[in-house]
C-alpha cells in the first residue's frame, strides 16, 4: 500500500505515520527513513527488498517535493506505484499543495490513498472533536466553546493542553481551565498574513517581530518556512503570468485565484523582480535542507534569511 501525507503539521503527520506503524506491525529492523541526498532508484530498490522477519516493511521518503518539481523523477516512482511490492508501505511525506493539473499527479493519487495532514478552518472543530474523544474526555457544550478560545494553530499544543485538562482531579469549570491553560498569543491568519506582508514590503522591524511572536507560540521554523515558500510561489506564477501581458481578470481565472488577492499581490510585491522571487525560493530551500542535516541552527538560520530578505 502507498501512501502520500501532504500538509506540514509535524504532529498530524507523525500520528498518522504512528498509526501505519501500529497497523502493520512495523518493528524498527524493517522501517527506513529517507530524508536528504538520497537517490530516489537507491529508495525503488529498498522498497523492492523483502522485509526481515516480518510481513511488511516501511519505507517514508521525508520530503517528496519532487511531485511538484521533477517531472523525471515522478515518472520514475509512478513505474514502482505501478507494480508495487506488496510486502512494503511506501510513505511519501509533501508539505507543499500538489499540483493537481499535472498527469504525473493524477496518476500518483490514483495509486496512492491520500492523507491530509493539515490543520485549518475546514477542519479544526473534527480533529480537536477527534482528539477530546481520542482522550476520553467529554465536555459540556459551554466548556468545549471555551476550550476552543485556548486553542491556536499548533495541534501538539492542542494535545498538551487536553492532557492537562484529562489529568485534572476533579470538577472541570471555567475557572479551572482558566487556571490550567492559557490563551495563545495572536497566531490568527491576518497575523500570518501581517508577517507574509512585511516581508514584502521588506519591513525588517516588523518581521521580526511577528517572528518572534509565532516564536513564543512554539512555532517551528520549517512550518514558517513552509508558509513563506508558498506564498512566493504564488508570487512567481502573478508575475509570469504578467509577463505575459495578462491583465488581473485573467490571472486570477488562470489561477483559480480571487481577483482583490491577485490586486493585492500585484500592489504589494512590486518590489520583486522575478529573479529576486525565485532565489528566495532557492534560499528557502537551501535553508530548509540545511536546518533538517542539522548544518544550522533552525531559529538563527531562519532569523538570517529574515535579515536578507529584507536588504
Amino acid at each position: 500500500m502507498n501512501y502520500l501525507l501532504v500538509g506540514n503539521d509535524h504532529y498530524l503527520i507523525n500520528r498518522e505515520i504512528n498509526k501505519l506503524i501500529k497497523e502493520y506491525k512495523i518493528e524498527d529492523i524493517n522501517l527506513n527513513k529517507y530524508v536528504n541526498d538520497y537517490r530516489l532508484e537507491d529508495v525503488i530498490i529498498d522498497c523492492q527488498t523483502v522485509p526481515f522477519f516480518g510481513e511488511y516493511k516501511m519505507i517514508i521518503i521525508e520530503d517528496a517535493s519532487f511531485l511538484n518539481k521533477n517531472k523525471e523523477l515522478s515518472d520514475l516512482l509512478l513505474k514502482y506505484l505501478d507494480k508495487p511490492n506488496l510486502s512494503t508501505i511506501l510513505v511519501l511525506k509533501c508539505n507543499e499543495p500538489l499540483d493537481k493539473r499535472r498527469s504525473d499527479t493524477k496518476k500518483i493519487l490514483k495509486l496512492c490513498r491520500l492523507i491530509n495532514c493539515d490543520f485549518n478552518d475546514d477542519n479544526r472543530l473534527t480533529i480537536i472533536k477527534a482528539l477530546l474523544s481520542e482522550a476520553k474526555l467529554s465536555l459540556p457544550n459551554k466548556l468545549f466553546n471555551e476550550f476552543l478560545s485556548y486553542c491556536g494553530n499548533d495541534v501538539a499544543i492542542i494535545v498538551n493542553d487536553i492532557e492537562k485538562l484529562s489529568l485534572y482531579d476533579g470538577e472541570l469549570t471555567s475557572e479551572v481551565m482558566a487556571s490550567l491553560l492559557q490563551k495563545p498569543l495572536d497566531d490568527s491568519m491576518e497575523a500570518k498574513f501581517a508577517f507574509i506582508n512585511a516581508l514584502y514590503q521588506k519591513d525588517l522591524p516588523k518581521v521580526l517581530n511577528l517572528y518572534r511572536n509565532f516564536k513564543a507560540l512554539n512555532y517551528e521554523p520549517l512550518a514558517l518556512i513552509g508558509l513563506i515558500e508558498s506564498q512566493f510561489r504564488f508570487v512567481l506564477q502573478v508575475k509570469v503570468l504578467l509577463k505575459q501581458n495578462m491583465s488581473d481578470q485573467e490571472i486570477a481565472s488562470e489561477l483559480k485565484a480571487n481577483p482583490y488577492r491577485i490586486k493585492r499581490i500585484i500592489n504589494d510585491t512590486y518590489k520583486y523582480s522575478i529573479a529576486s522571487v525565485n532565489k528566495i525560493l532557492t534560499n528557502l530551500s537551501e535553508l530548509d535542507k540545511k536546518i533538517k542535516q542539522g548544518v544550522i541552527d533552525a531559529n538563527l538560520g531562519f532569523e538570517l534569511f529574515l535579515i536578507k530578505s529584507c536588504q
